[in-house]
């Protein structure tokens, strides 16, 4: 009768036990394990490094920007109807806003109100279409620095490695100037006791 109860290792995300597999977060059991590739397409997912079980960032070993051959273009944040209209509307409000600066850039500071004026008065209207811009101002330029941290993600090669690798590497590094120092204590002694004997 096989007695052995110990759970073989299989990727948390594939649940495939063959190639190498890494630890890279705090989590244990069933889903410590998963490989570098299968890991990587589920960061890229959900546009986030960070263990959705145990809320500690995965560690990795290196991560770089893919060669630009290999870049993909800009998706919204998710195939959500909202996010996929926020993703068209933001483009264009890049667009308007290069326009705005390369107008203010050319023409002066006082270009753009001036248009706006000659357009719609000088009025309520002319009050309510600059607070719509400022608050458009905002929200889509949040928009635009989350699409932008998405697009790094996608165009980032990520290779990770276990955790208790890099906490031993920490501890390591940070107990080397005290074992140095007192190997040398140590060997000053030891030099102090032949002398003494001689």
């Amino acid at each position: 009768m096989n007695t052995n109860t110990e759970e073989e290792i299989s990727c948390r995300i594939c649940r495939d036990e063959t190639g190498p597999l890494v630890n890279p977060c705090m989590c244990a059991g069933s889903i410590a394990y998963v490989h570098n590739p299968c890991l990587e397409k589920w960061v890229q997912t959900r546009n986030s490094t960070m263990c959705e079980v145990c809320k500690v960032e995965y560690c990795r070993a290196s991560s770089e920007l893919r060669p630009i051959n290999e870049w993909r273009a800009p998706t919204p944040l998710s195939s959500s109807i909202d996010d996929t209209i926020d993703f068209y509307c933001t483009i264009l409000w890049v667009v308007f806003m290069i326009r705005t600066v390369y107008v203010t850039i050319t023409s002066g500071l006082g270009a753009v109100p001036l248009m706006v004026g000659q357009v719609l008065g000088n009025g309520t209207v002319y009050l309510l279409w600059w607070t719509s811009f400022w608050l458009n101002f905002l929200y889509y330029g949040i928009i635009s620095i989350l699409l932008a941290e998405r697009w790094l993600t996608l165009n980032t090669r990520f290779v990770f490695t276990n955790r208790l690798n890099e906490l031993n590497h920490s501890i390591n590094a940070s107990l080397s100037p005290r074992l140095k120092t007192a190997r040398a204590h140590s060997m000053t002694k030891s030099l102090s006791n032949l002398v003494k004997i001689q």
